[in-house]
């Protein structure tokens, strides 16, 4: 599992080299409205509660060529990426 976080004030694309073309490719994101939000704030589509609790709703999966993964990462969010090799 990986982890991706941008503070910047652009959005960013890059292209990750895995060790070897996995089963699949997963990623769950973190949004909110804003840096400082303590409502509104999303992971992979599911409200998280103030207890931090949350029911996943959506993965965004991905098909690797060869052994490479293109992911962007919108300003002011994070991606949390799931490599599963079998």
């Amino acid at each position: 599992m990986e982890g991706y976080l941008n503070k910047s004030e652009d959005d960013i694309s890059f292209t990750v080299r895995l060790n070897d073309t996995p089963a699949s490719v997963q990623l769950l994101r973190l949004t909110a409205p804003s840096p400082i939000s303590s409502s509104g704030i999303r992971f992979a589509d599911a409200e998280v509660e103030a207890d931090g609790s949350f029911q996943l709703n959506m993965r965004e999966k991905y098909q690797p060529q060869n052994e490479y993964v293109k992911v962007s990462v919108p300003t002011m969010s994070a991606a949390v990426m799931i490599i599963d090799k079998e």
